[in-house]
């Protein structure tokens, strides 16, 4: 292969190469080494991204170190989606073909497991969500697009543990912070939400936002989380910031006219203990404790007249 791309290159008078991007196929390593050693005979030296990006970073130029570093981050960051690949495999080529295909491979455990509260979104509101969705978007895309087990939808509050800072627990520690979500939980008021509606983010997932119109404010429920669990990740996995991609405009605002306006009751808090990268959302191998709100502390609230109605956001993907 390496012979054959060298033969085209120099047919056509190319003998300085800026870029080569290759696929995860194994016999690319070896063309990749060949193609190397052409190009050092060119005078072209031959280093993958992450060492071009080590050497801007170490740069005496301070501007172009910080854009470097910033590069890097990025790159970092993205370089652990591999779990996206998993899922692919599966919708692509079955539970049976693409589930030996995801195992053989490794691309499936989460080590240590990722422990997470969410707030669970009944099927009784998460179900019409995911056909209106479907039946817009699968017409497109077909395999193409990846949707969320609807029995599974959440809001993510407050991670023990994630799968890029982890904190490893015994499992009398995960009982201790089992009990202390418990806890919380009891000290929660359902959530009555509005469906506000849906964006796109800029790596292609579905959100929807919706509008808390009474219950506790998700920012309470975070910091009683974070005070009630012993040890907590360096970094929490809550998304901040969405930009729409323009190009599907059309088809997110078809989404936003079936769905905009729905109504919903949060009333249930889950720790989730996920032995497989993206379990909680793709059926994959979880442990899960679901803490209903107290009846007392629902009844409390329902009744009560003084019960404000400030607006907050929430997000959840599908």
């Amino acid at each position: 292969m390496a012979i054959a791309i060298t033969k085209c290159l120099i047919d056509r008078g190319l003998d300085k190469v800026f870029i080569v991007t290759v696929d995860n196929a194994s016999s690319n390593d070896t063309t990749v080494k060949e193609l190397s050693k052409q190009f050092s005979k060119w005078g072209t030296n031959f280093m993958d991204v992450a060492c071009i990006l080590k050497m801007l970073v170490d740069s005496d130029d301070t501007d172009l170190s910080c854009m470097a570093e910033k590069m890097k981050a990025k790159f970092e960051k993205y370089s652990f989606q591999i779990e996206y690949v998993a899922f692919v495999l599966l919708s692509m080529y079955g539970e049976e073909k693409g589930g030996k295909m995801r195992y053989d491979l490794k691309l499936y455990a989460a080590n240590p497991p990722v422990r997470a509260n969410v707030l669970h979104l009944s099927p009784e509101y998460s179900i019409p969500i995911s056909e209106s969705g479907k039946s817009i978007l699968l017409p497109y895309f077909g395999k193409a697009i990846c949707f969320q087990n609807s029995s599974m939808y959440h809001f993510s509050m407050f991670h023990a543990s994630n799968h890029i800072f982890t904190v490893p627990a015994k499992e009398t520690e995960i009982e201790v912070e089992a009990s202390a979500i418990k806890i919380v939980a009891e000290t929660i008021y359902p959530l009555n939400i509005v469906l506000d509606r849906v964006i796109l983010n800029s790596t292609g997932v579905l959100l929807g936002c919706w509008q808390v119109v009474s219950g506790t404010d998700p920012v309470t429920i975070r910091t009683k989380l974070k005070t009630a669990i012993p040890r907590t990740p360096e970094k929490q996995l809550v998304r901040t910031k969405v930009s729409v991609l323009q190009i599907f405009h059309e088809l997110v605002n078809r989404v936003n006219n079936q769905i905009r306006g729905m109504k919903a009751t949060v009333s249930e808090l889950w720790y989730v203990e996920e032995y497989d990268m993206l379990a909680l959302a793709f059926n994959g191998k979880t442990k899960i404790a679901d803490f209903i709100f107290d009846v007392q502390t629902l009844n409390s609230f329902y009744s009560s007249s003084q019960a404000s109605r400030q607006f907050y956001q929430v997000q959840n993907n599908f």
